[in-house]
């Protein structure tokens, strides 16, 4: 191609260059590896108009069970040209950024490095949420002037038409490695602090760009979530503009979601509409370009309700979603750790997982501040169990007395 902003133009082969597609050739399709581990066994994760996403090799559904803490994952002291730009001091944390120093030791001989052995900490720590049973994680892929100011594919924060390449090909060994796992990238792509840091919140030059390196760079993952914002602020005339973009884009079809504000009931915050979650999801129903909700629920009691109430409008139009659970309670508490002294696990487990999983949403995250505490051991194996027995006939009093072995935690700490 040649000319300006051909980044972004959809392609098109000039003329006098189609005699290329006269070449003929022959390439064989291997049958899926079933001794490689993760996705590559199990394939990709795909929409087909129900309420769960499917593996597509195995036809299974896919149960989502995860950790949403810390959202700058990617905030990691070893990739490249990633440095705390003035976000909040975090006294944990060494320059501002992660190191995962207690997950060196869960590193493989096996397992990917970059550069001078780095990337051991990183590594380590999707070992060890999978090893406890966690096979999804949500991560921004840009906050800059967010929350932590730390993550971006761009070689600075404002040079947002120049990407970091020697960066983007770390994360994706980081990538890679969450597909051999079997872990799901739940991509955020920006949040409510920064949604106007490209375009002023519009689909223009900037925005389109950043949407294509994503999909370019890292679309052919395999457990792909696209996420539109977390606590989005934009019209549903620019979310579905968002989405369209992706979709076109996209040539895997990944799902596509948005993330609410929180709602307190009864009380309006500044700026923002009595009922968030109305407000964002009810222009989204049918829509052709956008299948999964990802619910942030302040009052915990309202989840099972709130759940089954969007699953529901979403078969009146048409187009069934995916209900995901992302976030739950006040921000800095969400799930409290192990050693607090009135940590709110029954709560959770009852109200939010349950609650959640009962009414047929098809995933939760547990969401910490400064700790992640892992409350979900074994929980996709059972509930696979109940699912063959119909998830519709449970309801989440049944489970009022249900509990998590919390001991076998270890506290993702000094992150």
């Amino acid at each position: 191609m040649e000319g300006k902003n051909i980044a972004v133009k959809q392609f098109s082969l000039p003329k006098k260059n189609k005699s290329i597609w006269d070449i003929k050739g022959n390439f064989e399709v291997q049958p899926i590896d079933s001794t490689e581990s993760g996705f590559y066994s199990k394939g990709m994760l795909v929409y087909n108009g129900t309420h769960y996403l499917k593996q597509s090799e195995t036809g299974k559904p896919f149960l989502k069970n995860g950790v949403g803490s810390p959202e700058n994952f990617l905030a990691y002291s070893e990739f490249d040209g990633t440095y705390d730009n003035g976000g909040p001091d975090t006294p944990t944390l060494e320059d501002g950024l992660h190191e995962y120093p207690k997950h060196v030791d869960d590193w493989k001989d096996s397992d990917p490095v970059w550069g001078f052995n780095n990337g051991k900490g990183i590594i380590g720590a999707l070992n060890y949420l999978s090893n406890k049973g966690m096979n999804s994680l949500y991560f921004l892929v840009m906050n800059e002037n967010g929350d932590g100011n730390d993550v971006w594919p761009w070689i600075a924060p404002k040079e947002q038409t120049r990407y970091d390449v020697s960066k983007l090909d770390q994360w994706e060994t980081v990538f890679t490695h969450m597909d051999k796992l079997g872990m799901a990238m739940n991509v955020f792509t920006q949040e409510t602090e920064n949604d106007t840091v490209l375009n002023k919140g519009e689909l223009g030059l900037e925005r389109k760009l950043f949407y294509k390196e994503l999909v370019a760079r890292f679309g052919h993952h395999l457990g792909v979530v696209w996420n539109l914002g977390e606590e989005t602020n934009r019209s549903p005339e620019q979310l579905k503009s968002y989405a369209d973009y992706i979709r076109k884009i996209d040539p895997y079809n990944h799902p596509i979601a948005v993330h609410n504000h929180v709602r307190i009931t009864g009380e309006r915050r500044e700026g923002r509409p009595l009922d968030p979650i109305k407000e964002t999801f009810t222009p989204m129903l049918g829509y052709r370009n956008f299948e999964i909700p990802s619910l942030q629920m302040y009052d915990t009691t309202e989840v099972h309700k709130e759940v089954k109430k969007w699953l529901d409008l979403s078969v009146k139009k048409k187009r069934p979603w995916v209900v995901y659970l992302d976030e739950i309670g006040h921000w800095d508490i969400g799930v409290t750790t192990d050693t607090a002294a009135n940590n709110n696990h029954d709560m959770v487990m009852h109200s939010s997982l349950w609650g959640s999983l009962m009414s047929g949403a098809a995933g939760t995250y547990s969401i910490s501040a400064v700790r992640i505490c892992l409350i979900m051991i074994s929980l996709q194996k059972i509930l696979e169990r109940v699912m063959l027995g119909g998830i519709s006939a449970i309801m989440p009093g049944s489970f009022s007395k249900t509990t998590c072995r919390m001991k076998q935690c270890k506290i993702m700490t000094n992150c």
